[in-house]
């Protein structure tokens, strides 16, 4: 597939990269004190609003407990958080002893992902060059909530190992909000990692009957018409694209604007093609911008149909061959990989929630020692 950076790929440097971009006129101390929060006030950020409607905004609530934590031990909690073994073996000394500490910021996680309403303020008009800071944190918080059910597992809290997978799902349903590729991807990561430890549970510790029933109950939440929107994400990916690079590119000369900004940027991906590209007129941007349109309704058909991996391999190579123009090339992320996720995810919940229903089904709450069904095959955390 392609290496191309469409909106997707743009935003999810943007996400991992916010700060990176403002560091150029901050000091040090600055640096220090930095809270999670400061990096909504960024140009092209998302502005999430107290309330939705008139219910709090759950966007906001991650920010404030984002914001909970001294610089300091909010990078020694990252840092420590990823070095979770799982597969039953123990948690390394310092992150145990980390993550008890900073229980008052796990418990606001685990509120925060209670709540309803998660609105994160997109601002779409800025297209390509909006930042996403959120998805780097929420990764983040789910490291550390991952790390910390596996040690309420480890001290025989079943229930409380089962409120942060919980938290997990909730998460990585909030990440989803949008629609927007990369935020979907997050999302799945993110539930591939809560099924990943309720797999851990069943390999490893003792869950009863009930404790598999609520296990279920937070599994069979997941919305499954369209997957952490991933259908809908290809719809709103090309209303974003097409309508923003009308916008940036409103000249005679558009193909030069757009080589512009795309070098200045670093987004140029086009190599060779560019002194092409630069030259492109009014018709000839026009018309190879209609051409990337019809790949988005090429890859919509395939990515909804019943067997969409080997059409979506093919676009990806015709793409890349240059058939559907230049412009697609540098716009479109990899369809290929993203709708392979989704179909992992799928076939990971189906078999995880057959083997929670065979231990919920017992006639008494015995514990699950012994477990015979088939492992999902563990997938990496995000």
């Amino acid at each position: 597939m392609n290496r191309a950076l469409s909106i997707s790929g743009l935003l999810a440097i943007a996400a991992l990269a916010t700060t990176s971009l403002a560091q150029e006129d901050r000091g040090p101390e600055y640096w220090q004190n930095f809270k999670p929060s400061w990096s909504l006030n960024e140009q092209h950020a998302i502005r999430p609003q107290p309330l939705v409607g008139s219910s709090q905004n759950a966007a906001v609530a991650y920010f404030e407990a984002w914001d909970m934590l001294p610089r300091k031990e909010y990078i020694r909690l990252g840092e420590l958080a990823p070095n979770r073994p799982g597969e039953g073996k123990p948690l390394p000394k310092d992150l145990r002893d980390e993550l008890v500490k900073q229980q008052r910021y796990v418990d606001a996680l685990l509120r925060v992902s209670s709540m309803e309403h998660c609105d994160w303020g997109y601002a779409w008009d800025s297209g390509w060059e909006l930042l996403l800071p959120h998805l780097g944190y929420l990764r983040g918080s789910a490291r550390v909530l991952a790390a910390d059910a596996t040690r309420c597992a480890e001290d025989d809290s079943n229930i409380a190992a089962i409120d942060r997978i919980r938290a997990l799902v909730r998460i990585s349903q909030h990440a989803a909000e949008g629609p927007i590729l990369i935020s979907s991807m997050v999302g799945i990561a993110i539930c591939t990692l809560s099924a990943n430890l309720t797999t851990e549970l069943l390999d490893h510790h003792d869950l009863t009957a009930a404790q598999a029933r609520l296990l279920l109950t937070v599994f069979r939440a997941i919305p499954r018409k369209d997957l952490y929107n991933t259908s809908a994400s290809l719809k709103k990916e090309r209303e974003i694209t097409l309508d923003w690079l009308l916008a940036k590119c409103p000249g005679k000369e558009p193909g030069a604007e757009y080589v512009r900004f795309t070098v200045s940027n670093k987004w140029n991906n086009f190599g060779v093609a560019e002194a092409f590209m630069s030259r492109f007129g009014r018709d000839q941007f026009d018309r190879d911008l209609a051409r990337a349109e019809k790949l988005f309704v090429e890859l919509e058909k395939a990515w909804n149909s019943d067997n969409p991996l080997p059409r979506l391999e093919e676009l990806a190579l015709e793409m890349g061959e240059y058939q559907w123009g230049l412009i697609a090339v540098q716009m479109m992320p990899s369809y290929n990989y993203a709708k392979g996720s989704v179909l992992r995810l799928q076939s990971q919940l189906a078999a995880l929630e057959k083997r929670l229903e065979r231990l919920a089904e017992r006639d008494n709450d015995s514990p699950s020692a012994v477990q015979t069904a088939p492992t999902p095959e563990p997938q990496p955390p995000p």
